[in-house]
């Protein structure tokens, strides 16, 4: 599991395209083929956490779930 913080919304990050590209980094690149499962959460709209603390507390909540389900 990755998790990377942004300063910018995923959706912009999406859009132009850096999404994908963090995740070719991290994932391909870094990760490589040493894991069978990989998973990449992106924690964007950091530069207003305000308005993203909530999304991201449940996101990070959730991490259990999701390491659960890659490895069962």
């Amino acid at each position: 599991m990755v998790i990377c913080t942004a300063g910018h919304p995923n959706e912009f990050l999406k859009e132009i395209g850096i999404t994908e590209s963090m995740r070719n980094v991290m994932l391909d690149d870094r990760l490589g083929k040493r894991f069978e499962n990989k998973e990449m959460l992106i924690l964007g709209g950091t530069l207003d956490i305000e308005n993203v603390r909530q999304t991201h507390s449940e996101l990070i909540n959730s991490i259990g779930g999701m390491i659960k389900k890659c490895c069962t």
